[in-house]
Protein backbone atom coordinates (compact mmCIF):
# COMPACT_ATOMS: atom_id res chain seq x y z
CA UNK A 1 0.00 0.00 0.00
CA UNK A 2 1.37 3.53 -0.82
CA UNK A 3 2.30 5.65 1.62
CA UNK A 4 2.82 9.73 1.38
CA UNK A 5 4.14 12.48 3.43
CA UNK A 6 2.10 15.44 3.58
CA UNK A 7 1.87 19.36 4.40
CA UNK A 8 -0.07 22.88 3.88
CA UNK A 9 1.20 24.77 0.90
CA UNK A 10 1.06 27.46 3.63
CA UNK A 11 3.15 25.49 5.73
CA UNK A 12 6.85 24.09 5.60
CA UNK A 13 6.04 20.98 7.78
CA UNK A 14 5.66 17.48 6.40
CA UNK A 15 3.55 15.16 8.35
CA UNK A 16 3.25 11.05 7.79
CA UNK A 17 3.69 8.87 6.05
CA UNK A 18 -0.09 8.25 5.66
CA UNK A 19 -1.49 5.29 3.11
CA UNK A 20 -4.90 6.32 1.61
CA UNK A 21 -6.99 4.87 4.21
CA UNK A 22 -5.56 7.34 6.60
CA UNK A 23 -5.88 9.84 3.91
CA UNK A 24 -9.07 9.27 3.61
CA UNK A 25 -9.88 9.61 7.37
CA UNK A 26 -8.48 13.21 6.70
CA UNK A 27 -10.36 14.33 3.92
CA UNK A 28 -13.72 13.05 5.89
CA UNK A 29 -12.61 15.35 8.85
CA UNK A 30 -11.65 18.06 6.13
CA UNK A 31 -8.07 17.77 8.00
CA UNK A 32 -7.45 17.27 4.10
CA UNK A 33 -8.35 18.69 0.95
CA UNK A 34 -7.65 19.31 -2.42
CA UNK A 35 -5.14 21.69 -2.22
CA UNK A 36 -3.21 19.68 0.31
CA UNK A 37 0.10 19.25 -1.55
CA UNK A 38 2.12 15.16 -1.03
CA UNK A 39 5.55 14.55 -2.03
CA UNK A 40 5.91 12.54 -4.97
CA UNK A 41 8.88 10.40 -4.79
CA UNK A 42 9.22 9.70 -8.58
CA UNK A 43 9.05 13.37 -9.76
CA UNK A 44 10.87 14.40 -6.12
CA UNK A 45 8.74 16.84 -6.13
CA UNK A 46 5.44 18.45 -4.03
CA UNK A 47 2.16 18.59 -6.05
CA UNK A 48 -1.60 19.06 -4.79
CA UNK A 49 -3.46 16.37 -4.69
CA UNK A 50 -6.02 18.20 -7.09
CA UNK A 51 -3.43 17.43 -9.71
CA UNK A 52 -3.51 13.26 -9.50
CA UNK A 53 -6.98 12.21 -10.82
CA UNK A 54 -6.62 8.96 -9.55
CA UNK A 55 -5.66 9.62 -6.08
CA UNK A 56 -8.31 12.71 -6.18
CA UNK A 57 -11.21 10.20 -6.64
CA UNK A 58 -10.12 7.93 -4.13
CA UNK A 59 -9.79 10.41 -1.36
CA UNK A 60 -12.67 13.11 -2.18
CA UNK A 61 -14.99 10.30 -3.85
CA UNK A 62 -18.56 12.01 -5.27
CA UNK A 63 -20.82 12.41 -2.80
CA UNK A 64 -23.58 9.92 -2.55
CA UNK A 65 -27.32 10.69 -3.16
CA UNK A 66 -28.57 10.26 0.11
CA UNK A 67 -31.94 7.71 -0.50
CA UNK A 68 -34.05 6.39 2.38
CA UNK A 69 -34.38 2.89 3.24
CA UNK A 70 -36.80 1.23 5.70
CA UNK A 71 -35.39 -0.45 8.21
CA UNK A 72 -36.26 -3.48 9.41
CA UNK A 73 -37.26 -4.53 13.81
CA UNK A 74 -33.69 -6.01 13.47
CA UNK A 75 -31.73 -3.06 12.73
CA UNK A 76 -33.95 -0.65 14.70
CA UNK A 77 -33.24 -2.80 17.87
CA UNK A 78 -29.47 -2.83 16.97
CA UNK A 79 -29.35 1.02 16.94
CA UNK A 80 -31.14 1.19 20.01
CA UNK A 81 -28.51 -1.06 21.95
CA UNK A 82 -25.97 0.94 24.21
CA UNK A 83 -22.89 0.21 23.12
CA UNK A 84 -20.76 -1.86 24.23
CA UNK A 85 -18.02 -1.86 27.00
CA UNK A 86 -15.50 -2.73 24.56
CA UNK A 87 -17.14 -0.11 22.37
CA UNK A 88 -16.55 2.56 24.60
CA UNK A 89 -13.20 2.08 24.64
CA UNK A 90 -12.53 3.58 21.33
CA UNK A 91 -12.19 7.58 21.56
CA UNK A 92 -11.36 10.15 18.91
CA UNK A 93 -7.59 10.48 20.52
CA UNK A 94 -6.76 7.30 19.42
CA UNK A 95 -8.31 7.64 15.62
CA UNK A 96 -6.55 11.16 15.73
CA UNK A 97 -3.52 9.47 17.17
CA UNK A 98 -3.87 6.86 14.51
CA UNK A 99 -4.04 9.54 11.48
CA UNK A 100 -1.52 11.50 12.76
CA UNK A 101 1.16 8.62 13.19
CA UNK A 102 1.74 8.70 16.69
CA UNK A 103 0.77 5.33 17.75
CA UNK A 104 3.62 2.87 18.60
CA UNK A 105 3.40 0.96 15.78
CA UNK A 106 3.81 4.00 13.47
CA UNK A 107 6.55 5.88 15.72
CA UNK A 108 9.33 4.65 14.26
CA UNK A 109 7.62 5.98 10.93
CA UNK A 110 6.94 8.94 12.23
CA UNK A 111 10.57 9.65 13.27
CA UNK A 112 11.89 8.84 10.24
CA UNK A 113 8.96 11.20 8.32
CA UNK A 114 10.46 13.84 10.46
CA UNK A 115 14.48 13.30 9.64
CA UNK A 116 13.52 13.33 6.21
CA UNK A 117 11.76 16.46 6.39
CA UNK A 118 14.63 17.90 8.18
CA UNK A 119 17.07 16.83 5.78
CA UNK A 120 15.17 18.43 2.71
CA UNK A 121 14.58 21.68 4.44
CA UNK A 122 18.62 21.79 5.28
CA UNK A 123 19.39 20.92 1.60
CA UNK A 124 17.24 23.55 0.30
CA UNK A 125 18.88 26.24 2.92
CA UNK A 126 22.56 24.63 1.91
CA UNK A 127 20.95 24.72 -2.02
CA UNK A 128 19.53 28.68 -1.65
CA UNK A 129 23.10 29.85 0.10
CA UNK A 130 25.39 27.60 -2.67
CA UNK A 131 23.72 30.12 -5.04
CA UNK A 132 23.34 33.36 -3.44
CA UNK A 133 27.34 32.93 -2.79
CA UNK A 134 27.95 32.21 -6.60
CA UNK A 135 25.55 35.23 -7.35
CA UNK A 136 26.97 37.48 -5.46
CA UNK A 137 30.39 36.67 -5.48
CA UNK A 138 30.85 36.37 -9.58
CA UNK A 139 28.72 39.67 -9.46
CA UNK A 140 31.35 41.03 -7.30
CA UNK A 141 34.68 39.63 -9.45
CA UNK A 142 33.36 41.41 -12.67
CA UNK A 143 31.57 44.65 -11.26
CA UNK A 144 34.08 46.63 -13.46
CA UNK A 145 32.73 44.79 -16.48
CA UNK A 146 29.13 45.80 -15.36
CA UNK A 147 30.20 49.44 -14.51
CA UNK A 148 31.42 50.30 -18.68
CA UNK A 149 27.27 49.37 -18.89
CA UNK A 150 28.10 47.81 -22.41
CA UNK A 151 25.73 45.45 -23.23
CA UNK A 152 27.98 43.83 -25.74
CA UNK A 153 30.51 43.41 -23.33
CA UNK A 154 28.21 42.18 -20.50
CA UNK A 155 27.10 39.81 -22.55
CA UNK A 156 29.98 38.54 -23.72
CA UNK A 157 30.86 37.60 -19.99
CA UNK A 158 29.75 33.96 -19.21
CA UNK A 159 30.84 34.34 -15.59
CA UNK A 160 28.18 37.46 -15.47
CA UNK A 161 25.77 35.21 -17.17
CA UNK A 162 26.04 32.73 -14.91
CA UNK A 163 26.10 35.17 -11.67
CA UNK A 164 22.28 36.01 -12.85
CA UNK A 165 21.08 32.58 -13.62
CA UNK A 166 22.04 31.97 -9.82
CA UNK A 167 20.40 35.10 -8.42
CA UNK A 168 17.73 33.89 -10.25
CA UNK A 169 17.73 30.47 -8.85
CA UNK A 170 18.48 31.71 -5.68
CA UNK A 171 15.16 33.39 -5.27
CA UNK A 172 13.57 30.56 -6.12
CA UNK A 173 15.21 28.17 -3.70
CA UNK A 174 14.49 30.83 -0.92
CA UNK A 175 10.92 30.46 -1.93
CA UNK A 176 10.96 26.76 -1.65
CA UNK A 177 9.99 26.11 -5.72
CA UNK A 178 11.09 22.19 -5.65
CA UNK A 179 10.05 22.18 -9.08
CA UNK A 180 12.88 24.23 -10.08
CA UNK A 181 15.66 21.40 -8.99
CA UNK A 182 15.90 19.74 -12.59
CA UNK A 183 17.34 23.38 -13.75
CA UNK A 184 19.71 23.26 -10.80
CA UNK A 185 21.08 19.96 -11.29
CA UNK A 186 21.37 21.12 -14.86
CA UNK A 187 23.49 24.49 -13.78
CA UNK A 188 25.03 22.27 -11.49
CA UNK A 189 26.90 19.99 -14.27
CA UNK A 190 27.30 23.01 -16.09
CA UNK A 191 29.38 24.55 -13.43
CA UNK A 192 31.33 21.75 -13.44
CA UNK A 193 31.87 21.20 -17.23
CA UNK A 194 32.76 24.58 -17.77
CA UNK A 195 34.18 26.41 -14.48
CA UNK A 196 36.45 23.42 -13.62
CA UNK A 197 37.91 22.76 -17.08
CA UNK A 198 38.34 26.62 -17.89
CA UNK A 199 40.28 27.19 -14.53
CA UNK A 200 42.01 23.70 -15.07
CA UNK A 201 43.25 24.58 -18.57
CA UNK A 202 44.64 27.71 -16.87
CA UNK A 203 46.89 26.02 -14.20
CA UNK A 204 44.37 26.50 -11.73
CA UNK A 205 44.06 22.90 -10.17
CA UNK A 206 42.74 23.54 -7.00
CA UNK A 207 40.14 25.90 -8.14
CA UNK A 208 38.86 23.58 -10.78
CA UNK A 209 38.73 20.87 -7.32
CA UNK A 210 37.26 23.85 -5.19
CA UNK A 211 34.39 24.30 -8.02
CA UNK A 212 33.94 20.44 -8.66
CA UNK A 213 33.24 19.71 -5.21
CA UNK A 214 30.89 22.64 -4.93
CA UNK A 215 29.05 21.66 -7.54
CA UNK A 216 28.64 17.91 -7.20
CA UNK A 217 27.21 18.57 -3.59
CA UNK A 218 24.89 21.02 -4.85
CA UNK A 219 23.87 18.03 -7.50
CA UNK A 220 23.65 15.58 -4.80
CA UNK A 221 21.80 18.14 -2.86
CA UNK A 222 19.03 18.16 -5.29
CA UNK A 223 17.79 14.48 -4.42
CA UNK A 224 19.09 13.29 -1.12
CA UNK A 225 17.00 12.63 1.50
CA UNK A 226 19.46 11.23 4.02
CA UNK A 227 20.93 12.86 6.80
CA UNK A 228 24.33 11.06 6.34
CA UNK A 229 24.58 12.37 2.97
CA UNK A 230 23.98 15.57 3.56
CA UNK A 231 26.51 15.52 6.18
CA UNK A 232 28.95 15.86 3.32
CA UNK A 233 26.71 17.20 0.36
CA UNK A 234 25.75 20.43 2.52
CA UNK A 235 29.33 21.50 3.72
CA UNK A 236 30.97 20.27 0.35
CA UNK A 237 28.30 22.36 -1.74
CA UNK A 238 28.66 25.79 0.57
CA UNK A 239 32.11 25.39 1.15
CA UNK A 240 33.28 24.78 -1.91
CA UNK A 241 31.96 27.67 -3.41
CA UNK A 242 33.21 29.89 -0.45
CA UNK A 243 36.84 28.54 -1.24
CA UNK A 244 36.42 29.03 -4.99
CA UNK A 245 35.29 32.57 -4.96
CA UNK A 246 38.50 33.79 -2.67
CA UNK A 247 41.09 31.36 -4.70
CA UNK A 248 39.01 33.24 -7.86
CA UNK A 249 39.71 36.55 -6.31
CA UNK A 250 43.47 36.02 -5.52
CA UNK A 251 43.17 34.67 -9.29
CA UNK A 252 41.43 37.24 -11.02
CA UNK A 253 42.76 40.09 -8.65
CA UNK A 254 46.65 40.33 -10.51
CA UNK A 255 44.76 40.72 -14.27
CA UNK A 256 42.81 43.50 -13.14
CA UNK A 257 45.70 45.40 -11.17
Amino acid sequence: MSEYFIRYPDSEEAKGPYNTEQLQSLSESKKVTADTLYYDDDKEVWLAFSSNADLLEELFPAEKKLTLKKKSDEDLDLLNKPDSEETQKVHIEDILAAAEGNTEDTKSKKSKAKWVHRTVGFTSLSLTITFILSAVGLLYLHFGTIQTQNVALIARNPFIIMAVIDLFLSICLALSVTTIYPIVRLRAAIGLAFLALYFYSFGEPVIAALISISMVGTFINTFTTRASVFLFSGPGSVGGMIGFLFLYYLYLNPLQS
